[in-house]
């Protein structure tokens, strides 16, 4: 059965863009998908981790994690008790001292960044080289406000917190962990998450399943200019962004591929 084609009009600041949106191979119960490198990986309800390959969902190990993550160095997640593991030879390993991270995101240049309580970076050089059962030490981040998500992409990074507000740092130095300063981003919809691209467009979603855009961002004016709402007509459970592609896990159930 071929997959269902929709055609979405977006609302972007003084124009109308169509996304056309392809229905990919249906994944049971998905919760959570993450895009980067050309690669897409997603969790289901059952913690069950899956990656994409054509057009089917291909299982990764048997460790079962509730947040995935892909990017330059390579796949890694947090299980259901905030531990952290790297995907190595065909399954998850963890780290030693076991890290404990409610979710982690692989955006970073060469670097891996997490939320507990805080937000937190692994240096580049570890993130690259771990391969299991040794340790690894995250360097604190210089945010004081409890975030619950966390995404970097292009130089820098933003954040979710606990009060459903945003916050931007323009630079992360994957190196050496260090950050040019968290600003609050002014006022928006109540987030719940957000994830950077590679490139630096940065989509979100709100308390209600909506997605948006921050649109206006430029070398002049990094935060951007607005929230921009790209109207669905469904709630989205998850929402990522790779190399042009918006992947968009639904609440329903289904997982969309949108292109402009």
């Amino acid at each position: 059965m071929k997959a269902a084609v929709f055609l979405l009009m977006l609302c972007y600041v003084g124009r109308i863009t169509a996304f056309k949106c392809e229905e990919v191979p249906h994944l049971d119960d998905i919760v959570q998908i993450d895009a980067g490198q050309g690669l897409v990986v997603a969790t289901t309800k059952e913690n069950d981790v899956f990656m994409l390959s054509g057009d089917r969902w291909t299982s990764l190990g048997k460790t079962k994690l509730k947040h995935v993550t892909v990017g330059s160095v390579g796949i890694w997640g947090v299980d259901a008790n905030n531990y952290l593991y790297r995907y190595v030879a065909d399954e998850f390993q963890q780290p030693k001292n076991a890290q404990i991270l409610a979710q982690v995101d692989a955006g970073a240049d060469r670097g891996i960044v997490g939320v507990s309580e805080k937000a937190f970076c692994l240096k580049s050089s570890d993130a690259q080289s771990f391969s299991g059962g040794t340790d690894l030490d995250f360097d604190p981040l210089s945010t004081d406000n409890s975030m619950v998500y966390v995404s970097c992409g292009g130089d820098g990074c933003w954040g979710v917190t606990k009060c459903n507000t945003v916050q931007f740092t323009q630079t992360l130095t994957t190196s050496n962990c260090t950050d040019s300063g968290w600003e609050e981003v002014p006022k928006g919809p109540q987030l719940t998450m957000i994830e950077v691209s590679e490139s630096g467009r940065v989509f979100a979603l709100d308390t209600a399943g909506s997605i948006f855009e921050r649109t206006g961002i430029s070398t002049r004016n990094p935060k951007g200019e607005k929230w921009t709402e790209i109207s669905m007509c469904f709630v989205a459970n998850h929402v990522t962004f790779d190399l042009k592609h918006l992947w968009v896990a639904t609440k329903s159930g289904f997982v969309l591929n949108c292109t402009e």
